[in-house]
């Protein structure tokens, strides 16, 4: 496990991802300094934070495509074959590895997207750990229900939070078997990127999403101990 995180890790992305990331944080939290200045109505931070986690564009056109750039190169390190494959007991658990190693990719993104857009709603926004009467107003009049907002904002938050990880593991899920199957990884990012904004526009259940997972990650396991790999080979 170590040796696939060590391989796989490109810091060179990572850095760019957090670049991105925070200016198009800055520009969610201008926008909505703009609209307080214009209403007469400030948020609190962590309301803000969930309209930035919320935001259509953000979630499938900003957010998706950073996260399959930094998890793609996952299957085919630059010692593929030659070593990998060897310090594994079986193509089995080389694939579950590889499996793994996204799922933890995964969860460090969205510790970084949660925590960053926070950090900036924070220094900027008063804190306040329940809706306020305009923000539910706010939310209703451009079509959401009352009932969206009877959870604290912790809780609703750390929902959306959990049913945007498992729809984005199911893009790299896909993206990983697709990177297996055609040995072309920058392929299987490009395939699986509309797949992932169609999840999030659809807004898929939770449990949907793992059953998806479940499927997709069986049928890599059939494809990884099938496949007849080419020592040392990596395509882009």
């Amino acid at each position: 496990m170590k040796y696939n995180l060590s391989q796989s890790f490109n810091l060179l992305r990572w850095c760019i991802f957090v670049v991105v990331l925070a200016f198009v944080a800055y520009v969610s939290v201008a926008k909505y300094i703009m609209i307080a200045d214009m209403t007469s109505i400030t948020f609190s931070a962590l309301e803000n934070t969930y309209l930035i986690l919320s935001d259509t564009v953000n979630i499938a056109y900003i957010y998706l495509p950073l996260y399959l750039f930094l998890v793609c190169g996952i299957v085919f390190d630059n010692n593929f074959g030659s070593l990998e494959i060897i310090k594994c007991n079986s193509r089995s658990d080389w694939f579950i590895k590889k499996c793994m190693t996204l799922f933890l990719y995964t969860l460090l993104f969205f510790v970084f997207v949660l925590g960053l857009n926070f950090s900036i709603c924070y220094q900027v926004f008063p804190h306040s750990d329940k809706w306020s009467s305009d923000f539910i107003n706010f939310r209703v009049m451009t079509g959401f229900s009352p009932q969206d907002f009877v959870n604290s904002p912790i809780s609703t938050i750390t929902m959306d939070i959990i049913r945007l990880f498992f729809s984005y593991l199911v893009a790299g899920i896909v993206s990983l078997v697709l990177a297996l199957v055609t040995d072309k990884e920058s392929f299987a990012l490009f395939v699986s990127l509309p797949l992932g904004i169609a999840i999030n526009l659809l807004e898929i259940w939770t449990l949907i999403n793992i059953i998806i997972i479940m499927l997709v990650v069986g049928v890599g396991l059939m494809i990884a101990n099938t496949k007849d790999f080419v020592i040392n080979r990596k395509e882009g």
